[in-house]
């Protein structure tokens, strides 16, 4: 990179001996980056079968939001039937969830109440009571 940035003329650098090589290697590394996250991403869907209807692209991205919840709400009504959202009792800590709204385009959507607040917790499994 340094040296395309003195001399950037295109021809010169594609007529190099070592270009051909060193993006055939860059490939290979590549290559084995996408084998490796195609891997861990199965072994995701296998901890959660829901995550089978997701696309990788939306499996990733909820995978990098796992430290906020209002970042993987849009993804809810993807791997859960009719609920759209989740109701944090506070939206600045988003650590304690009282409600699950639903999504109707028709009627208004419903808004179902938990018995008790829901505390999230990463890893912890849940029990919801409504």
């Amino acid at each position: 990179m340094e040296r395309i940035k003195k001399y950037p003329l295109v021809q010169l650098h594609c007529a190099s001996e070592d270009m051909l090589y060193k993006l055939q290697q860059n490939s290979k590394i590549l290559e084995t980056i996408l084998l490796s996250l195609s891997n861990y991403l199965e072994q995701v869907r296998l901890i959660f079968p829901r995550f089978y209807i997701l696309s990788n692209d939306d499996l990733l991205q909820i995978l990098s939001q796992t430290r906020s919840p209002i970042g993987i709400q849009p993804h809810l009504k993807k791997v859960f039937d009719n609920i759209n959202r989740i109701v944090f009792v506070d939206n600045i800590t988003q650590n304690q969830v009282k409600a699950m709204c639903s999504h109707d385009p028709v009627l208004m959507p419903e808004v179902v109440k938990f018995e008790e607040i829901v505390q999230i917790s990463p890893g912890e499994k849940v029990r919801l009571k409504i």
